[in-house]
């Protein structure tokens, strides 16, 4: 978490991460299927967030995580708030939350 958190990102680099665990790296920005899920990942990470705005978050691989897992927990659209609990701890969202944070351990290595 320190080696995250002392990770200061450029936004090229915030926006190339969440490309690759959220988007297609195979495909330009401008063509993501999901530019709505990425810009508002992104929104959290920049300002947006809960705790965002914390030093060890400002701008840091650690900030960037916290903002896909805030997106993953609690923005992200679902049937209901038990299918969006079950999906964040034991579905799709948790391999999402899962490859985020082996991406920001590459970030940070």
């Amino acid at each position: 978490m320190h080696r995250l958190a002392a990770r200061k990102l450029h936004k090229f680099e915030a926006m190339n991460f969440l490309v690759n665990v959220l988007g297609d790296p195979a495909l330009p920005l401008v063509d993501q299927p999901n530019q709505k899920a990425l810009q508002n990942v992104y929104a959290l990470y920049a300002g947006q967030g809960k705790g965002s705005e914390l030093a060890s978050a400002d701008g840091t691989a650690w900030g960037l995580l916290n903002g896909v897992t805030e997106y993953i927990d609690q923005h992200r659209r679902a049937r209901s708030p038990d299918h969006r609990l079950d999906s964040a701890w034991f579905g799709p969202g948790a391999v999402l939350k899962e490859k985020a944070f082996r991406e920001a351990l590459k970030l940070a290595a």
